[in-house]
């Protein structure tokens, strides 16, 4: 409904605006027909009673009426004597109008004027006075009938108008079609909105569930010590760590959403930043009867940023333990290929099938029969977008048997990327992960 509400304003809208354009458009070009037209008689009827004033002078008034009693060249000639009385009226003009142009150029007012003979019978005329001996003896009138321009120009606005209405049929279509086209990027970026915050408000409902749940106990048995409820206790600490990993995962996608989420680099040694965080999740590995192997290239460095590379680093491991199979040995493994740095982690469980290793960076997008007690469906898309920033690349690889996560970083890291803008979020260091990861997805 909402949408189309919205496509049907954009399509009023962008109706209208055509047509105000094609009207003024229109009225321009009529305007300049006019103009070019009408000028072009005026010139002509100038012209006309110019050559007419000369031939009054030389011919005797019996020639001159003789020259001019034919009405064949368009131009019709009147005279009048300074009573304002018409001596010569060959073609029948009437003559209330014309006086009124005549008695102007006996009063030193003459030229050219558009006059209306009859009803819908504009004309123009130019009046001139006539000398003999430097004496004024009347005025000559020249004029022309402007109906067959005014008849060109209703031909031409009627062709605009017809051209007017077809055009904002096209539009019309057009626009239908272009604005289905532009509602789409919002249709589904509000789809998008709308399972997202679905998704998140399920992920958050399971711990706060859990510690609600743990709550009641205690409040059941107001007596009892911590240590005789400590697994609820336990239960409860553990929801609340999940439920604030959540909140700030979401807080961070958030950020990078509305585009005010950087990174900022500097010059690290990517050897040590792996050596550290591989040191950091051998507990984890541990915790769950895995085992880490990492490899690295010696003196490898770049510019990085070392916290938000390390996050990538912890959320493919951890998804790789948590996924990979039982006993099973993760690799990380860092090293330089051709002019790129290549991170990558391993495992040997059962993979990701290629048609959903795309969806898999999609915010809380799970594997069909995944039963993983862990994480949300973030870090993925996190470790995407941290790569990204780096002017990265992140694939999905088989392994045979399992998955490889291939991470490459251009030369520099990255460099020439935004530094100067303010961090997410306050740094901190990400402390030896136990058996949950605070950056898991």
């Amino acid at each position: 409904m909402i949408f189309g509400n919205l496509r049907r304003s954009l399509l009023l809208t962008n109706v209208l605006v055509m047509a105000s354009i094609l009207a003024a458009l229109g009225t321009g070009i009529l305007l300049v027909m006019d103009r070019l037209l009408v000028g072009q008689e005026t010139a002509t009827v100038q012209a006309d009673a110019q050559r007419a004033l000369v031939e009054r002078g030389e011919l005797s008034s019996s020639e001159f009426q003789s020259r001019h009693t034919s009405y064949t060249s368009g131009t019709f000639y009147v005279l009048w004597d300074t009573a304002g009385n018409a001596t010569f009226n060959p073609s029948g003009a009437p003559e209330a109008p014309l006086a009124r142009a005549a008695a102007a150029a006996l009063a030193g007012r003459g030229g050219t004027t558009q006059v209306e003979l009859e009803p819908g019978q504009p004309a123009l005329v130019t009046s001139s006075l006539i000398s003999d001996d430097g004496q004024v003896s009347g005025v000559l009138q020249a004029g022309r009938s402007l109906v067959p321009v005014r008849s060109v120009e209703s031909e031409a606005a009627l062709v605009a108008l017809v051209a007017g209405l077809l055009a904002l049929l096209v539009i019309l279509g057009a626009g239908w079609f272009l604005t289905e086209r532009a509602l789409i990027p919002v249709r589904l970026a509000l789809e998008r909105q709308v399972r997202f915050t679905a998704d998140a408000s399920h992920e958050l409902r399971t711990p706060l569930t859990i510690i609600d749940t743990g709550l009641q106990v205690l409040r059941r048995n107001p007596r009892q010590t911590i240590a005789n409820n400590q697994a609820v206790v336990d239960s409860i600490s553990s929801e609340t760590r999940r439920m604030a990993r959540l909140v700030g995962d979401l807080l961070t996608l958030a950020r990078v959403d509305s585009g005010q989420a950087e990174i900022q680099l500097e010059s690290a040694d990517l050897t040590e930043l792996v050596a550290t965080t591989g040191r950091d999740l051998e507990a984890l590995a541990e915790s769950r009867g895995a085992h880490l192997l990492v490899r690295s290239e010696a003196k490898l460095a770049g510019h990085v940023d070392p916290e938000r590379l390390r996050q990538v680093l912890v959320i493919l491991v951890d998804n790789a333990l948590r996924h990979g199979a039982p006993g099973d040995t993760v690799e990380l493994n860092l090293e330089r290929a051709g002019e790129e740095i290549r991170i990558e982690v391993s495992d040997h469980g059962p993979g990701i099938p290629p048609d959903q290793r795309e969806k898999v960076f999609e915010p809380f997008h799970r594997l069909a029969g995944d039963r993983t007690d862990s994480g949300a469906g973030l870090g993925l898309a996190i470790a995407r977008w941290i790569v990204r920033a780096h002017r990265g690349t992140i694939k999905l690889l088989d392994n045979k048997p399992g998955l490889r996560v291939r991470v490459s970083l251009p030369p520099g890291g990255g460099e020439g990327a935004n530094q100067k803008r303010a961090p997410l979020r306050p740094r901190r260091a990400v402390p030896n992960v136990g058996t949950e990861n605070p950056a898991a997805g």
